[in-house]
């Protein structure tokens, strides 16, 4: 089912809840289709049926009391967080609901909020519409997710036997390893979490890491945060990759 279907079948679930009492306010969203994008439709049409079914709402104001702040999403992020200094190999969890990008806006507020000395986001907002695009620009390298249950990644910053190597000796190392190139938005999530739980802290050492998507790399810079740059085969020697589980392994 298309994303159109999906929120087309939840607009027709609103009016028929309401025995057609919200089916003019339910047209006048999808007459807004241009101004929002299906995931966002698709996010406040959830949070109409919750509340219209009863679900988690309040007694006095009629709202949704359980939907958490941006820096309660942030917070849960980094109470997940776990990094092995061994390995390098980080470990979190992306709340329920929660977009990558949702994810990483959450982080900044997050980042800003409680590290104001350095005057920054955790990843550089610039960036984030890259992110967002990512399934669309690069299928055959980033998915299209599934954001209705929680997710938990595990992924190494600077995979040990990459650092200043060519991308197709990174793979092999990577595969050697039973991993494979990170997803940019997984790198991206477990640098800025990281630096969130350990006063801006780079996850990936002051290297540019590759990830799944062929000829770009993210680093960490001290006035922006989080970057993603285009990186071919002219990359500086401080130049390394991102591993997460093959997905034989993730089964």
């Amino acid at each position: 089912m298309s994303s159109l279907q999906v929120v087309a079948e939840k607009v027709a679930q609103v009016a028929s809840l309401t025995a057609g009492f919200l089916s003019q306010g339910a047209s006048i969203l999808v007459g807004k289709a241009e101004k929002l994008s299906l995931d966002e439709m698709s996010r406040r049409l959830d949070g109409a049926l919750r509340a219209l079914r009863g679900d988690e709402v309040s007694t006095s104001a009629g709202v949704t009391t359980t939907q958490k702040t941006s820096l309660q999403i942030a917070q849960d992020m980094v109470d997940s967080y776990a990094f092995d200094r061994k390995t390098g190999v980080s470990t979190f969890t992306v709340p329920v609901g929660v977009t990558d990008v949702e994810a990483m806006k959450a982080l900044n507020e997050y980042f800003r909020k409680n590290h104001s000395r350095f005057y920054r986001d955790a990843v550089c907002a610039g960036d984030l519409g890259w992110y967002e695009n990512l399934p669309k620009a690069f299928p055959a390298h980033c998915e299209t997710r599934d954001y209705s249950q929680a997710r938990q990644i595990t992924i190494t910053g600077v995979v040990k036997g990459t650092k200043g190597e060519n991308r197709t000796t990174e793979g092999s190392v990577l595969e050697g390893e039973s991993l494979v190139f990170s997803d940019p938005r997984d790198q991206a999530l477990a640098a800025a979490i990281h630096a969130c739980k350990h006063k801006g802290a780079d996850l990936f050492d002051g290297f540019w890491v590759r990830g799944s998507v062929p000829g770009f790399a993210l680093f960490t810079d001290g006035r922006r945060g989080v970057l993603v740059r285009r990186c071919n085969g002219g990359c500086a020697f401080r130049v390394a990759a991102s591993g997460s589980p093959s997905p034989e392994l993730k089964n």
